[in-house]
């Protein structure tokens, strides 16, 4: 029987159940779920709140439910959601999707700091910098094309393994470089891939990529990390919450 959070509404938690069970392969594109009678025997809820949350998983394009035979998974998987109030690093945010991550490329190497990535970062034109190129996939695709730049005098004497470089860079800067993250500031743009960038993802040139351009800062506000991250859209779902401020016209008493 599956665990279902207790924080949400019921069909609300077994819909996010069973898109977790399919980006784990355990019902892949195309296949057909069990019976009503045993899915919801799986998830453990009434056949009612499973049919709520099936009706909102075909609404959303994940299933489609054929009168008298069943309901199948379509071939096009849902999308992994980004909340972007929420800064998490691609590794955590797989994670959160229940997504097996794998660095398909990565490239490690030392380069002199430009004019722009100096402003970044704060520090000298011509600094030491330490710039990690990764390919994200994930189920085989390559999702994420990411470019992070760490200043030079963050990553001073510590020895480093290129396996602590292929996991979490928040990580790496907290445990190996002892940088206490206090957030970053980001810019969220669509671009089209370049050629460039389009063989890296193993996407058509001129594919409409979403970028988050962004500056992470630590707790003596120094920026410490300066990220490009090449999201392929058809894969993400960015979202955002946003509050409404009351004017005093429309406060009450």
């Amino acid at each position: 029987m599956a665990m279902l959070s207790p924080r949400k509404p019921l069909f609300t938690a077994v819909r996010v159940e069973i898109e977790n069970l399919v980006r784990q392969g355990v019902y892949p594109p195309g296949s057909q779920l069990p019976s009503e009678e045993a899915l919801a025997h799986q998830l453990g809820v009434s056949r009612v709140t499973l049919r709520e949350a099936l009706r909102v998983l075909e609404e959303d394009g994940v299933v489609s439910r054929r009168r008298g035979i069943g309901t199948f998974i379509n071939e096009s998987m849902p999308p992994i959601v980004v909340y972007l109030e929420r800064n998490l690093g691609i590794s955590e945010l797989l994670q959160s999707a229940d997504q097996k991550r794998e660095v398909s490329q990565m490239n490690v190497s030392w380069e002199e700091a430009d004019s722009f990535v100096a402003g970044r970062l704060r520090i000298a034109d011509g600094a030491p910098t330490m710039c990690v190129e990764r390919i994200i996939s994930t189920r085989g695709k390559s999702i994420v094309y990411t470019r992070d730049i760490i200043p030079g005098w963050v990553i001073g004497h510590n020895r480093l393994e290129e396996s602590a470089l292929s996991g979490s860079l928040y990580q790496f800067l907290t445990e190996v470089c002892g940088q206490q993250l206090l957030g970053g500031t980001a810019r969220v743009s669509p671009v089209k891939a370049s050629d460039a960038v389009s063989a890296k993802l193993n996407v058509a040139h001129n594919t409409l990529l979403m970028v988050i351009d962004q500056v992470d800062w630590n707790r003596n506000d120094k920026p410490i990390l300066y990220s490009r991250e090449y999201y392929v859209s058809q894969v993400f779902d960015f979202r955002v919450h946003r509050l409404r401020t009351l004017a005093p016209s429309e406060s009450h008493d």
